[in-house]
């Protein structure tokens, strides 16, 4: 039997904005217009996820989730449940989005590295139906494409910074 993958999954989708559930009831503002009790899903379906980033693994049991959004509103999830909310730079927002839009991403393969070793963090891009999962270290002919290596250069950046607060 085959599982689907879960949103804690390396795999996982992004979530496409979905309508309100019992928890979001809907509910008529003054203007007449329908808006949910939720102002994140409001969020979300005014800017929708550009990219997912997770770090997994490691001696530390790392298990970190940073989705960047198409506005530049950033969030880390953190292994013990706790959210972390930022902003990505102009700069890095249009350099991530020129990098996940080139060819040499779009015909990045899905696997970079190894899976061996005790303290190997495995870091997953997930961009729509596409994940590329890198894992140690990336040698010939296993490199990673420079739009591929660009963009994580990008997301860790974000990571950390969102880390540290």
């Amino acid at each position: 039997m085959t599982s689907k993958p879960t949103a804690d999954s390396p795999h996982a989708k992004p979530r496409a904005a979905s309508t309100p559930t019992s928890s979001q009831t809907p509910t008529r503002n003054p203007t007449g217009s329908q808006a949910t009790s939720s102002a994140k899903v409001a969020d979300v379906k005014a800017s929708p996820v550009l990219v997912i980033y997770r770090a997994e693994g490691g001696f530390a049991g790392v298990r970190d989730t940073l989705t960047v959004y198409a506005d530049g509103r950033t969030e880390l999830d953190l292994r013990p449940g706790s959210t972390v909310g930022g902003q990505a730079t102009k700069a890095q927002l249009t350099d991530l989005t020129r990098l996940i839009n080139s060819k040499e991403f779009a015909s990045a393969k899905t696997e970079y590295g190894h899976k061996q070793g005790l303290d190997r963090t495995t870091f997953a891009i997930v961009i729509g139906d596409k994940t590329i999962t890198l894992a140690g270290p990336t040698t010939p002919p296993n490199t990673v494409p420079k739009p591929v290596a660009q963009a994580q250069v990008i997301l860790d950046t974000l990571m950390t910074e969102l880390r540290s607060r």
